[in-house]
């Protein structure tokens, strides 16, 4: 399935000062289902997009 993210951030994250910035995030996740449970589950997106949207002023 993929999946759409989109928030603010008003916590400190890692070195990311809170300044209230929004956030947007695109991705896929990939589940292996087995009867009525998950197996696995695997993300995928840019790894690079919360760095490059939390490091601009």
């Amino acid at each position: 399935m993929t999946y759409a993210l989109s928030g603010h951030l008003n916590g400190r994250l890692g070195p990311y000062e809170p300044k209230g910035r929004s956030v947007h995030l695109a991705g896929v996740q990939m589940l292996e289902v087995k009867g009525n449970r998950i197996i696995t589950s695997t993300d995928y997106g840019d790894g690079g997009a919360l760095h490059r949207q939390l490091s601009t002023s």
